[in-house]
């Protein structure tokens, strides 16, 4: 230190130390060697005891900020000898004495204010020094006068720069402490008390030096007195300083406490009712935990406590310091008690009335001034928020509050607070507050009550918030106790929710849709938790819904559209499908006011639900509600165009209503006709983009209805046609009717055009119509399917597949008569052999050989025509040979060769008597020629050689298995 700087004063001006835990700590021994010499020398250097009143608060926790600290005295005592001030102490004595007498002035107070932390307490009252300095205009002159004309204060709890108060020094304040206890103690001045097992001595010092009143105490009437204090350390947030607390009546009786309060209150009007109110609070908040520990009778002078204060601002204040103290010890002091009706009624009357106070107070707390001062504000209002509802939660717990005395006393004073605050904040807070302390059965035994608050509420505060609070708790309450379900019923709970949401729609003009909406939503969540088996009553608010939204066709709000999505999806959720919410005649009506957008996203909603819950829709008429519903996806809305569509959504879409159709099912044949035939009048309006989709499984379900009435039979061709809503009314379910809406939904979708799909369809009619029997129908379906392959089938490749569909078909049909199936097959067999590519002709050419040789006892079996089939295709192929030799120079590959050699051994084995060995044998040679004559530096083709060799083991394995066939192939070489 003795090269250090010296430093003018011992402690920078408003300095401020505290401690924290992520400072650095010092060595604690050392921290405490300097200061306790330093006190020493504060004796005689009177200039430094300020400073070191405030280095000493830190013996037991030193960091660096600290050690600086006590480093400026040191700097500051090096350009001050100690010498100088020794043989000046007595005029420096003589000086400090007049600077303690003189006044002090109103910056030094306010300097002395600013230095203190800010959760400091400087006097009696409790306030902390941030509230002083916060408030200092308009303290300041209350102060001045009331608390600081003499030079030292009977409380000397705050440290004034350069002014010598006796606790400012640790040490003397101990020694003269001391020197009073133990002549207190020889002159039997003051009765110890024995506490525990550890012989713990208290004495008032440990919790007075102001006001002590002690007579002989034992050990339970100090255990009471620390259960008071911890109450109100736990309710109020504060600890309390035991050194500077109030202590009254130890071991005293009822009755002299009571003479006792009534002295407090004689005086108190001689008090000046402003600062010197708030010097009272910090004991009144003593004296008022203790008696109303001590006897509930004191409750009333504690309230006449309040009654002689007359200034509000004060009174409220008070208020606000006593309330959580105030009511953890009336809750302590019930539960102590019998609860009869007196003490019962005087406990509610006390909370109420402490309750209207705080609630007046938080109310008149406005945000005002500057920015940096609005965060304390807010503080503090938060801070008087939640002691207005610990009155509430207090008024919740006290035994004894049945539901007569909720109804009748506490609801209507609490609500007429509400009511007059005219406070939005402080309106939706107690609403808040009061469905969420109180039981669930007082709010339904008193819901009219409560309910008639919400319309006089004011418009800004949310009453949607409010009111779904309230439906949340009733139907938490029902289902998680069934019995309660038949007093909901007697207090016609729904009724009076759903009057009183229509009483605050009405009277919040200015509400917006989607508040109102929200309010719907919250109601249906209820009535589906409390009454799932009414309907009526879901239809209801579905229909209070739709007279909402008449003002507004399409919502355009799109929080709006999302409530409403809401609405209608929680029907959908509670009964597990669609098939109940069809019943509700207001559903479709509310979809009507979605956007088409939403309207499609409700659809797949509907949809999905149908297929996870496998819903089975079973009426033609829940088929018209349910496509009402799903309108958006199976026809064009308005204003949508086909090109603004994304091709992929799109197809999910169509895809979903395809598997919806799978999903309309009814076992009575007639009423399955008559769904067919609903699903067909709304699909028809879709549009040529969506019949591909919804087409072929609406088909798909009437033909599984033919199948079950394959014993039917009747002639369509040239049957006159009815409407068909005329059918499902008048006609029964034949087959030949059937096939009649078939007809016509392949023609729609022929027109599309989807000529591809439209002919598969007719070959799966004309097939169906061959299990029943019915050949004209079977003709003309073929017909038909001839007609689309020559006028709409173009492409060469789709004109492959689609003859070898027909093929395939109509090698299936066994209705047909000689002269019909003669027309057919020479029409397969004719556009077989005009297909653009020779290799195509080929295998369709000998796919026809199929048809003439039916591998069925009763089946066509004509084999010349199948050798002229075979024989045709063989030229055919031979051609495309040729032609491949003349544009490759070479011979092309021999698959289609080998493809009709598979088809001879094929007939051969099936007894076909025009398939012989030689014709075989022939072939087989004229395959090994094309082989051997290829080039010989050319690659064979791995693919026909392999085929070919493969069909001659085949031989060969015929040849050696024996028997009857084996002796049929034994002439063929190999």
């Amino acid at each position: 230190m003795l090269g250090c700087r010296s430093a003018d004063t011992p402690i920078e001006f408003n300095c401020k130390l505290g401690n924290s835990d992520d400072r650095v700590p010092v060595d604690k021994e050392q921290y405490q060697r300097l200061v306790g010499k330093l006190i020493y020398l504060s004796y005689t250097l009177l200039d430094i005891s300020f400073a070191m009143s405030v280095v000493s608060q830190f013996m037991q926790a030193p960091y660096e900020e600290h050690m600086e600290a006590v480093n400026r005295i040191l700097r500051y005592l090096k350009t001050t000898p100690v010498s100088t001030h020794k043989c000046e102490l007595e005029s420096d004595l003589n000086s400090n004495a007049a600077d303690l007498e003189c006044p002090f002035s109103e910056e030094e107070v306010f300097l002395a204010i600013s230095s203190l932390g800010a959760n400091k307490s400087p006097g009696l009252d409790g306030f902390t020094a941030e509230f002083l300095e916060f408030f200092w205009t308009t303290l300041k002159d209350d102060i001045m006068n009331m608390v600081l004309p003499s030079t030292i204060a009977l409380n000397p709890l705050a440290f004034v720069e350069n002014r010598q108060i006796l606790d400012a020094s640790l040490m003397a304040s101990e020694l003269v402490d001391d020197w009073f206890h133990d002549t207190n103690l020889s002159k039997n001045l003051v009765a110890t008390h024995l506490i525990g097992a550890s012989s713990f001595i208290p004495n008032h010092l440990q919790f007075a030096d102001d006001t002590s009143l002690f007579s002989t105490a034992d050990h339970a009437a100090v255990t009471c007195l620390f259960e008071v204090i911890h109450v109100f350390e736990q309710a109020s947030g504060l600890s309390i300083n035991l050194s500077t607390s109030e202590l009254l009546g130890i071991h005293i009786s009822n009755d002299d406490l009571y003479w006792m309060a009534i002295f407090i209150i004689e005086i108190l009007p001689f008090w000046r009712n402003g600062y010197g109110g708030f010097y009272m609070s910090r004991m009144l908040c003593s004296v008022n935990s203790l008696l109303l520990r001590l006897n509930i009778a004191l409750v009333r002078v504690t309230l006449s406590l309040f009654g002689k204060i007359d200034d509000m601002i004060v009174r409220g204040l008070l208020i606000s310091r006593l309330g959580t103290c105030t009511l953890d010890v009336v809750l302590l002091i019930m539960k102590f008690r019998n609860g009869d009706a007196d003490t019962v009624m005087e406990a509610v009357e006390f909370v109420l009335q402490n309750f209207t106070e705080m609630n007046k107070l938080w109310v008149r707390i406005q945000l005002q001034g500057p920015a940096r001062l609005r965060e304390k504000q807010e503080k503090e209002r938060n801070e008087l928020r939640d002691l207005v509802g610990k009155n509430l939660h207090v008024l919740s717990q006290i035994e004894g509050v049945d539901l007569e005395m909720y109804k009748q006393t506490v609801l209507p004073r609490v609500l007429e607070q509400v009511v007059n605050c005219k406070d939005e904040l402080a309106q939706y807070y107690l609403m808040e507050c009061i469905i969420q302390v109180f039981p669930d059965e007082y709010h339904l035994q008193t819901l009219e009550t409560l309910l008639g608050v919400c319309p006089q509420l004011q418009a800004t505060v949310d009453i949607r918030m409010v009111l779904s609070q309230l439906m949340d708790r009733l139907s938490n309450y029902a289902v998680s106790n069934a019995d309660v379900i038949p007093e909901f019923l007697h207090v016609e709970a729904f009724a009076k929710l759903s009057n009183a949401i229509g009483k605050v729609i009405e009277a919040q003009v200015d509400m917006p849709i989607v508040g109102a909406i929200t309010l719907y939503v919250s109601l249906l969540t209820f009535t589906l938790r409390v009454h799932p088996d009414r309907l009526d009553y879901v239809d209801q608010i579905l229909g209070a819904c739709v007279k909402k939204l008449s003002s507004q066709p399409k919502l355009e709000d799109a929080r709006a559209t999302k409530q409403i999505v809401m609405l209608l999806s929680a029907p959908l959720e509670k009964y597990n499908g669609i098939v109940t919410a069809l019943t509700l005649s207001n559903y479709p009506r509310v979809m009507d006011h979605l956007d088409n957008a939403t309207n499609k996203v409700m659809a797949m909603v509907i949809i999905q639900s149908i297929m996870k819950n496998n819903s089975c829709i079973s009426t033609a008429d829940k088929v018209d509600v349910l496509f009402e519903l799903i309108k958006g996806l199976i026809k064009d809305l308005e204003e949508v165009s086909v090109d603004e569509l994304d091709e992929e959504d799109f197809k999910e879409e169509q895809n979903s209503v395809a598997r919806l159709l799978h999903m309309l099912h009814n076992d009575d044949p007639g009423e399955m006709l008559k769904i067919i035939c609903a699903v067909k009048k709304h699909i028809l309006c879709g549009g040529p983009n969506r019949l591909p989709f919804t087409v072929p499984p609406l088909i798909f379900s009437a033909l599984n209805l033919i199948r079950q009435l394959q014993n039917q039979d009747g002639d369509v061709v040239g049957e006159e046609q009815h409407e068909v809503g005329d059918e499902a009314e008048e006609m029964h379910a034949t087959p030949k009717k059937i096939f009649q809406i078939l007809n016509q939904l392949i023609e729609a979708l022929s027109s599309v055009p989807a000529p591809e799909l439209a002919l598969r369809l007719y070959l799966e009619c004309a097939e169906a119509a061959n299990d029943c029997d019915l050949e004209p129908v079977a003709y003309e379906f073929f017909t038909q399917a001839f007609i689309i392959y020559e006028e709409d089938i173009a492409d060469s490749k789709a004109q492959v597949t689609a003859i070898h569909l027909i093929i395939g078909t109509l090698q299936r049909m066994n209705v047909f008569g000689v002269e019909n199936r003669d027309t057919l097959t020479h029409k397969a067999t004719g556009y077989s052999a005009k297909l653009l590519k020779k290799p195509d002709q080929c295998r369709a050419v000998y796919a026809c050989s199929h048809l003439f040789w039916v591998d069925d006892p009763e089946g066509i079996k004509d084999g010349e025509r199948v050798l002229l089939c075979l024989k045709r295709a063989l030229r055919i192929a031979n051609a495309a040979q040729q032609m491949a030799n003349v544009t490759r120079g070479s011979s092309g590959p021999v698959t289609l060769f080998v493809e009709i050699l598979n088809k001879y051994l094929y007939y051969f084995e099936k007894g076909n008597q025009q398939i012989t060995n030689a014709a075989i044998q022939g072939l087989i040679e004229l395959i090994t020629t094309e082989l051997q004559t290829d080039s010989p530096s050319a690659n064979p083709a791995p693919a026909p050689d392999a085929f070919f060799t493969s069909t001659l083991r085949y031989i060969q394995f015929q040849k050696q298995k024996g028997g009857v066939m084996g002796e049929r192939y034994d002439s063929i070489k190999v």
